[in-house]
């Protein structure tokens, strides 16, 4: 669900969106949103895929009061042992909202765009990828900040066991966070881009053969980027926890 928002534009599929004609072109708005909204001709499937984008919104909603509710049995005096806590309800609260908007835009992307504002739903979408890239910059590093407050308790002889453990080093925190940094930066290069070609089409203007092929071949990149480090961010995570043990 997320991906789709990040690969908005492409020469394939360049107006998904029914940006017809430029701004405000081909738009019936005339029409009523309320009896639209009444006869949602969708097949079951768009129907499951909104249905399950708002179970997890509430889902992942609960989550993140939960998380918060919690964070008093921290204890007061480690302060840095509730950051990845905050840090992970907000980023619960960020996929919970990226899910809200996933299924507004299912919603309106299924039979009822001739009485959407094509620029709302582009908007949407640029909101939906720039969510996707908190969630995988983030999520990832709660899990290595919470082995490397548990190394850190190894190294000072609370776990004898774990007592030469890297995971709480100083050049291992550098390169997690070094991880963060770079995903974060290439996934707001995808959604600053796809929202400026977007933007391009929805004004009103032509792309030429060569300029689609490009635009499409850079997301395509970049994309591949983002899988890559997402992988190495498993990879980072898997022997994080294996060196625990």
């Amino acid at each position: 669900m997320a991906i789709r928002g990040a690969l908005l534009t492409t020469p394939m599929s360049p107006t998904r969106y029914s940006l017809k004609g430029g701004r405000g072109g081909g738009g019936s708005h005339g029409h009523s949103s309320s009896s639209s909204s009444a006869n949602w001709n969708a097949p079951p499937l768009v129907k499951t895929i909104f249905a399950f984008e708002i179970i997890w919104f509430i889902i992942l909603l609960i989550v993140t009061l939960h998380i918060l509710l919690r964070l008093k049995l921290v204890e007061k005096s480690a302060r840095s042992s509730k950051a990845p806590y905050i840090l992970a309800a907000f980023v619960s609260l960020s996929v919970s909202v990226l899910y809200l908007l996933g299924a507004i835009q299912t919603r309106w992307t299924s039979g009822t765009t001739n009485t959407i504002d094509p620029q709302a739903i582009l908007n949407i979408g640029s909101a939906i990828t720039f969510l996707f890239t908190v969630d995988i910059s983030f999520r990832p590093i709660v899990i290595l900040w919470l082995c490397h407050l548990r190394g850190h308790l190894s190294a000072a002889g609370a776990m004898t066991k774990h007592k030469n453990s890297f995971v709480s080093s100083t050049w291992k925190k550098f390169v997690d966070w070094l991880f963060v940094i770079v995903t974060l930066v290439a996934g707001v290069f995808v959604a600053g881009f796809s929202t400026f070609v977007n933007n391009a089409i929805y004004n009103g203007n032509v792309l030429t053969a060569m300029q689609r092929r490009n635009y499409y071949n850079i997301l395509k990149t970049m994309n591949w980027v983002l899988v890559a480090l997402v992988v190495l961010f498993a990879i980072n995570i898997i022997v994080s926890l294996i060196a625990l043990k």
